[in-house]
């Protein structure tokens, strides 16, 4: 299980979507929306948006965040670029791999 932060407003968020999870009757992780495009400012980055029902927080390569979208470098047209997106929920965690080529993203669930 990934470590509680130790910054108090980041446990103030968390606690705070806790409870919020604790009246919901299904406390399942579940994958509601994602989508990837392009950054505008930048033809080098590729903006990935997500969104999880019943999530905490999410680790994105080993990065605590509570963002829906992470930026990325566009990787080269031969090449393919894996993340790995954990989703940390009420007594439940998930594994995604997401892998990136040049002009498309795909999610994948990884068992743990």
């Amino acid at each position: 299980m990934a470590a509680f932060p130790k910054y108090p407003f980041l446990q103030l968020a968390i606690l705070r979507r806790a409870l919020d999870i604790t009246l919901r009757r299904s406390r399942e992780i579940a994958l509601l929306h994602f989508n990837h495009v392009p950054d505008a400012d930048s033809q080098d980055t590729l903006i990935i948006r997500y969104r999880f029902e019943n999530a905490l927080w999410y680790t994105v390569d080993d990065a605590l965040s509570f963002d829906n979208r992470y930026v990325v470098v566009r990787p080269d047209k031969d090449e393919e670029k894996l993340i790995m997106l954990t989703v940390q929920g009420l007594f439940r965690k998930n594994a995604y791999l997401i892998t990136i080529c040049h002009e498309k993203a795909r999610i994948m669930e990884v068992r743990l």
